[in-house]
């Protein structure tokens, strides 16, 4: 039905694997072809795609890599140059060029467009729709340090850190309970 549904395009999947599509509708045919792209692309980092803008947050935004797949834009990612505002740089449903910098867990995407900004910069004169390695390194370094300070800055103690060992906390005595066990 995104497609435009039955009537309108004729989607035929061979025994290799071999998808064809059919329709007089091109609109259609290219949406079929983007939703089944969505499917079966594998992401990695280094992959470059102009993506849109769907949610901003106080912190970062939610950008649609493609149909069903959307990355995670953190506010330190967006330019090369500070950015203090998210809604400053960004606004829903702008499209801009990023590059996946980290596949996390439950492939949930990382991407930075700052990456994007300093490998367009570069000295590169060939420009395979890849990131060199130097920028992906630098901002996975720069990502990886940002998370370590959020946790330590949001650290819970346990007990043993706390009290020095041990898995329950230490009872401590008031002085006049002291006194009073002294004496007797």
């Amino acid at each position: 039905d995104k497609c435009g549904g039955e009537g309108v395009l004729s989607i035929n999947i061979e025994n290799d694997g071999t998808i064809t599509f059919s329709s007089k509708d091109t609109q259609a045919i290219n949406a079929a072809m983007a939703l089944v792209k969505s499917l079966v692309v594998d992401i990695a980092a280094g992959d470059r795609f102009v993506g849109r803008v769907n949610k901003l947050l106080p912190f970062g935004a939610y950008i649609e890599l493609m149909p069903g797949k959307e990355a995670w834009l953190h506010i330190s990612e967006i330019a090369v140059e500070r950015t203090e505002k998210v809604e400053d740089a960004l606004k829903e449903g702008d499209e801009l060029e990023v590059v996946v910098i980290d596949k996390g867990r439950k492939n949930q995407f990382r991407v930075s467009r700052k990456a994007v900004l300093l490998a367009d910069s570069g000295s590169k004169s060939e420009d395979d729709g890849l990131v060199s390695e130097e920028i992906l390194v630098e901002a996975r370094r720069a990502a990886v340090t940002a998370a370590e300070r959020r946790r330590k800055k949001n650290a819970v103690k346990t007990f043993g850190e706390r009290d020095g060992g041990g898995d329950q906390p230490r009872r401590r005595t008031q002085p006049q309970q002291r006194e009073s066990k002294e004496k007797s």
